[in-house]
């Protein structure tokens, strides 16, 4: 019988091993002490957001003349106005330099062009054709197959060729 008080005894130490045993006094928890009320704070105003920046608006394309059908423009120079000729006696063609009225950036320069007219001596109201006068003018889609005009208009310029041309103020 020893042994078995001696089992039981074993067992039970190995029971009490496995189980935790009290928790010393220090690490229990205390109770909660009642808190005061936390005094009513009324909703803070939310803070004003700083408007949104308005987007800047993208930067002109820059001129392109081939792009062009038909505009308003004013007449900087005739080219060689003498050499003009009407239609029936030879093909002339005339250069005449425009500057764009209706061009799409205003804070930059208005944009020049050299324009070929055929037949200048028979557009209509050519007397109106002088430095200064604002015309309506259409264009071709291609180059033409006309003779270079002669005259000393400016190289670097976009050349476009002339379907129809109209006075719109000779002023």
């Amino acid at each position: 019988m020893k042994l078995g008080h001696a089992a039981v005894a074993l067992a039970v130490s190995l029971s009490c091993a496995a189980e935790p045993g009290p928790e010393p006094v220090e690490a229990r928890a205390k109770p909660a002490e009642p808190r005061e009320p936390e005094p009513l704070v009324e909703d803070a105003p939310a803070p004003e957001e700083a408007p949104s920046p308005t987007p800047e608006p993208p930067p002109p394309a820059p001129f392109d003349a081939s792009t062009l059908e038909r505009f308003d423009a004013r007449i900087v120079d005739l080219h060689d106005r003498a050499g003009w000729a009407a239609c029936g006696v030879i093909h002339s063609v005339g250069a005449v330099e425009v500057e764009l009225l209706d061009h799409f950036d205003p804070s930059s320069p208005a944009p020049h062009l050299v324009l070929f007219v055929s037949c200048p001596a028979d557009v209509p109201n050519r007397a109106q054709l002088y430095d200064g006068a604002k015309v309506q003018v259409t264009l071709h889609a291609r180059a033409q197959r006309w003779p270079k005009p002669i005259g000393d208009y400016r190289e670097d310029l976009p050349r476009r060729y002339v379907k129809t041309v109209a006075v719109i103020d000779a002023g």
